[in-house]
């Protein structure tokens, strides 16, 4: 039984050591870091989604750093300045406060999320793709003026099985997509950002192929906007690419050790 206890003491003190060295070299943010996510309505989630989920694991798993998330979507939102005929007023323009919102908060790093509203539901268009490209440059010129390195999140899908009523005819909008948005717009969005160069880019996220391949669990009846399911899947597939959930695994896996000496 010594010997066990002896055993079981040494493997948590090398895990404990394990873990310091390596949130040390391999942690992606630096202590104090405010962290600002800047996105439409998934991003928003009413402060209920993946960014608070996210806010979360760093405050439980990582409290020395001291991390400050700041959830800056905003519903209905894009880039591309578009806004189609049936909608309730202009679509927020996300350059009409980017300005502001990196005056007031100043920020360290960002994570851009933006493309599901952008093509407003509309058929593809070189005029879509190039303002989408130009919203793309902006924001990203913008950061690096001020020195903030950004992890661009590409869009998530749209789920028209979802949508009952959906017709094969205009108009079309947020109601009323255009059948093939997802595969001719959304997807080309998509091919933008990936192949996308600036220095200010940190990391690029897929979120797309995960939340399409659980849509039946990460979507309800909305084709547009993820469940609890989907923003914890949208949180996983951060951690993910931020590369922390190797490193959680190898300590559960050393823990469970420990548990059964």
């Amino acid at each position: 039984m010594i010997k066990i206890s002896i055993s079981a003491s040494l493997i948590l003190s090398s895990l404990e050591l394990f873990l310091s060295c390596n949130s040390k070299t391999n942690f992606p943010f630096k202590k104090g870091s405010r962290i600002g996510f800047f996105g439409d309505s998934i991003t928003y989630a009413d402060h209920n989604g993946y960014v608070e989920l996210l806010q979360e694991y760093f405050k439980k798993n990582y409290p020395d750093y001291v991390l400050e998330l700041v959830n800056l979507g905003k519903n209905s939102e894009t880039i591309t300045g578009l806004t189609e005929s049936e909608h309730p007023g202009p679509r927020p323009f996300l350059f009409d406060r980017l300005d502001h919102e990196l005056e007031a908060h100043s920020l360290n790093v960002a994570f851009f999320c933006y493309g599901i509203n952008c093509g407003i539901y509309q058929p593809p268009s070189e005029m879509i793709f190039e303002k989408y490209r130009t919203g793309l440059q902006l924001f990203l010129n913008k950061a690096h003026e001020k020195n903030i390195g950004v992890y661009l999140i590409g869009p998530p899908p749209l789920l028209l099985r979802s949508l009952s009523n959906n017709k094969n005819f205009g108009p079309y909008n947020w109601q009323n997509p255009y059948p093939n948005y997802e595969e001719e717009v959304l997807s080309e969005f998509r091919k933008i950002l990936f192949n996308f160069k600036h220095p200010a880019i940190l990391k690029k996220i897929n979120i797309h192929n995960t939340l399409a391949k659980a849509s039946t669990k990460a979507y309800g009846t909305d084709p547009i906007h993820p469940n609890a399911i989907g923003h914890k899947i949208i949180f996983e597939e951060v951690i993910k690419a931020l590369g922390l959930k190797k490193l959680l695994k190898i300590a559960s896996t050393i823990l469970i050790i420990c548990a059964i000496l």
